[in-house]
């Protein structure tokens, strides 16, 4: 909004309440017209209008007692009452070029929303009919039942992410579907398991149809309903935690494909997850199992990324898009830069009726080499610098060919600073701030992190979006304390990353320290759902004791999400950055939680034998002496350290000497889970040197001692069940002892109790005892069976232990 030469910051939704009113001059609106015609889709209540008005009459100086422009009639509405004069603008063509992605100024679709869009539609963007006309194809078999999974790939600023927004700004306008985005992240420490995954479901949530969609979670998803507790209620809440038990990384994947699967019956959905070149191990294997499933769903699954990055930071994503492409489960379409031609028509497009010389185009493709986001940054900067402008109604080059070459910038880099440098000084720190955050970020963090206004940051915030300057709008958000901010993005990851890298250290500590703080108090007892947010920011702001705490959080987030892998660089980095401390008894416990979590990774994921598992339990030696006797660290020092001896000939007499001092010190403590697991230690060292009659009265023991919910291996910090394993073993005793019935018995109900846990590692571990029972007993058949399903289970959760131990037993079968 401008009053005379001065623009006028006004939000979107009070812009859009005025327009109405302007519109409707001179007339009576009601507040129920203007709720629905301002938000259609959405419940919101009077008050919601009353904070527009007194932000438009703020923006007009107005007031309701003596009213210029908008009076209010009593209970009723609204009525603008100033004369209201008509008249045609120029085009506005020239300042699109000052679109960082080439798009009209009606810009893409909201990612908040999957409404159609309100704005006409972006200009078509240059040569890009080809992949418009792929992508549509792709939609029409999503909208007949056949799921599809599309890669658009190509350099940085090539215009993937323009083209993924024209493509569903064009679908929306002709069809009747959701729409979910979610952003993959650069980290600079620990990424948080399924993070864009979970952002475009908090989403789809949030939108028109949000209730519905919410509903088909809680019956298909409830696992993942449980990582977005703001969406429920306490009482919801926490009836869910107490019905849902063994979370697991398999769980997750099959529930996430079975809900989108019972939205996509319901609406044509198309999920967009971009910079995959970004993405945590977690994500791709939920993308993978999306574009496995065989059953019909109307889903076209999106995702963008850069070749390059994967390769020069071997990122597993180039070989899973291969996989997938040989089997025919995805496709992939690369971008290809601007012709010398495309040039032409991008300076037709933005510039009518120019009087360039055809060498300009010439000049500016040989130094973007075609690359839009070059092209479009360049030819604002030559804008700027009155090096293009207007003579008699017309644009022209208002300097020679020779120096226009020798003037341009070689780098985009420095044209991106040029562009910084021209903001104001408060503007400057309003980017650096959410560069801090993210390529996304919320006005209430960015204030925060600046030590200013939420109001003025947003209203600075939407006017650099409404000059095309840097920034997009992104919907909102709301933080579990209940404060609602509107969330706004660089309309380019490589703004975000040289906003940020020009910033002193001093600058960037402060602001990640702030951030942290903002953070924490927002999302109070709901902290741990954005552990690597905050792992990341302390990390920055080097708050060492922070980080570390974060880091650990982030790790376990991933463990009981099943994301092993993703668990491993948190896991790594803490324990780098505790290196850095003093020796303090806190620094001890810290790093003994550490361990005892590496412990479980590396036993699920490369077996109790692991290289590293020996150095891991002999730092656990030097330091448990340290700690109470008793603590929660010894279980898991005694138990990998008798683990590690079981697996080698040579030291099974210390595996026995070791599981013997356990199970006496935990008599000594009379606790009787130290006494369960050093009995079943104890018993299962026995039973491998060849006395199960020994053996018995241990397992047994441990057997009467266990509880299915006091013990639960998610609370334990162990590897598998301690009630499986305790079956599996008695199982094996019986067997040598000739009860071979029994021992069939036995093993049959660790097998119920695993699947009743719903616990990969304990499955997998049932599993394998009940192939080799069978392969005892002479049941081959039975066998063979136990023994593909145990590699079918094991390859599903990367457990290569077990892969190589199911095709053993197959071998057998050979």
């Amino acid at each position: 909004m401008w009053r005379n030469d001065e623009m006028i910051a006004l939000p979107p939704k009070p812009l859009a309440v005025l327009i109405y009113l302007v519109q409707h001059a001179g007339q009576l609106v009601l507040k129920e017209t203007l709720l629905d015609a301002i938000w259609p889709d959405s419940v919101v209540s009077d008050a919601v209008l009353k904070t527009c008005m007194s932000q438009i009459r703020k923006a007009l100086g107005d007031t309701a007692q003596s009213p210029q422009y908008v009076a209010t009639v009593h209970r009723q509405g609204y009525r603008f009452i100033a004369s209201v004069t008509s008249f045609e603008l120029p085009s506005s063509n020239a300042m699109a070029a000052m679109d960082m992605d080439m798009k009209s100024s009606s810009g893409p679709p909201s990612r908040a929303s999957n409404s159609h869009p309100t704005s006409d539609a972006p200009d078509p963007l240059i040569e890009r009919e080809a992949v418009f006309a792929y992508l549509h194809n792709r939609l029409r078999q999503a909208s007949q039942g056949q799921r599809q999974v599309v890669f658009v790939s190509g350099e940085a600023g090539i215009g993937k992410t323009s083209v993924v927004e024209a493509f569903v700004t064009q679908a929306m306008r002709d069809r009747q579907m959701l729409w979910a985005f979610g952003q993959c992240v650069q980290h600079y420490s620990a990424g948080e398991a399924y993070l864009s995954i979970l952002e475009a479901l908090g989403r789809l949530c949030r939108g028109p149809k949000g209730n519905r969609i919410i509903s088909l979670m809680s019956r298909y998803a409830p696992t993942w309903l449980l990582q977005m507790p703001w969406l429920l209620s306490p009482s919801a809440l926490t009836r869910m935690q107490q019905e849902i038990h063994g979370v697991t990384r398999e769980r997750m994947l099959r529930e996430l494909a079975e809900v989108l699967e019972a939205v996509s019956t319901e609406y044509l959905l198309v999920l967009v997850v971009e910079d995959l070149h970004w993405s945590d191990y977690a994500t791709l294997d939920a993308i993978t199992m999306l574009a496995r499933r065989q059953e019909r769903a109307k889903l076209l699954l999106l995702g963008t990324y850069r070749p390059v990055e994967t390769i020069v930071h071997e990122h597993p994503l180039r070989a899973v898009i291969q996989n997938l492409r040989v089997h025919g489960h995805g496709a992939e379409y690369t971008l290809d830069l601007l012709s010398e031609r495309g040039v032409m028509a991008y300076l037709s497009a933005h510039f009518p009726q120019h009087q360039f010389p055809e060498p300009l185009s010439q000049v500016l493709h040989r130094r973007t080499e075609g690359n839009p986001l070059f092209l479009v940054t360049m030819t604002a900067s030559l804008l700027r610098q009155g090096v293009i402008g207007r003579q008699d109604g017309q644009w022209v080059l208002q300097s020679t060919i020779q120096e226009v070459e020798s003037h341009v910038p070689e780098g985009l880099r420095f044209l991106i600073e040029q562009q910084l440098d021209d903001l104001s000084t408060y503007d400057q720190l309003l980017l650096a701030a959410g560069s801090a955050i993210g390529v996304e970020f919320s006005v209430a963090a960015v204030a925060a992190a600046a030590v200013e206004d939420p109001e003025q940051v947003e209203a600075r915030c939407e006017q650099l979006s409404r000059q095309q300057r840097f920034l997009r709008p992104a919907g909102l958000d709301i933080w579990p304390d209940g404060t609602v901010t509107a969330l706004y993005r660089f309309a380019h990851s490589l703004y975000q990353q040289v906003a940020y890298q020009r910033m002193g250290a001093g600058q960037r500590v402060q602001l990640h320290r702030r951030l942290s703080a903002r953070l924490e108090i927002a999302y109070g007892e709901q902290i741990h759902q954005i552990a690597a947010e905050l792992a990341r920011h302390a990390t920055q702001g080097r708050e060492i004791d922070r980080a570390i705490h974060f880091l650990l959080h982030t790790a376990e987030n991933a463990v009981r999400r099943y994301a092993l892998h993703d668990a491993r660089e948190p896991l790594a980095t803490g324990l780098e950055l505790l290196s850095t401390l003093p020796s303090t008894p806190h620094r001890t416990q810290q790093e003994l939680s550490y361990l005892m979590l590496l412990r479980v990774v590396l036993a699920a994921t490369q077996g109790l034998d692991a290289p590293d598992m020996m150095p891991l339990l002999s730092r656990m030696a030097e330091l448990y002496p340290q700690v109470e006797t008793l603590s929660p660290f010894i279980m898991g020092f005694w138990m990998g350290i008798w683990a590690w001896h079981l697996q080698h000939l040579e030291s099974l007499r210390t595996a026995e000497e070791v599981a013997a001092r356990y199970l006496s010190l935990a008599q000594d403590q009379q606790s009787q889970q130290h006494i369960m697991r050093a009995s079943q230690a104890l018993g299962t060292s026995l039973l491998v040197l060849g006395s199960p009659a020994l053996a018995r009265q241990h397992l047994e023991r441990a057997i009467a001692i266990y509880d299915p919910v006091q013990h639960n291996p998610t609370k334990m910090e162990v590897t598998q069940d301690p009630g499986v394993t305790n079956l599996c073993f008695t199982a094996v005793m019986l067997w040598l002892l000739g009860y071979p019935d029994q021992a069939l018995q036995r093993c049959q109900e660790a097998m119920a109790l695993a699947q009743q846990l719903q616990h990969p590692f304990s499955l997998v571990f049932a599993l394998r005892h009940m192939a080799r029972l069978h392969l005892y007993r002479g049941e081959y058949r039975q066998m063979q069976s136990r023994a593909e399903a145990l590699i079918k289970l094991a390859t599903e959760q990367a457990f290569h232990p077990s892969i190589r131990e199911g095709s053993r037993l197959c071998g057998h079968h050979r």
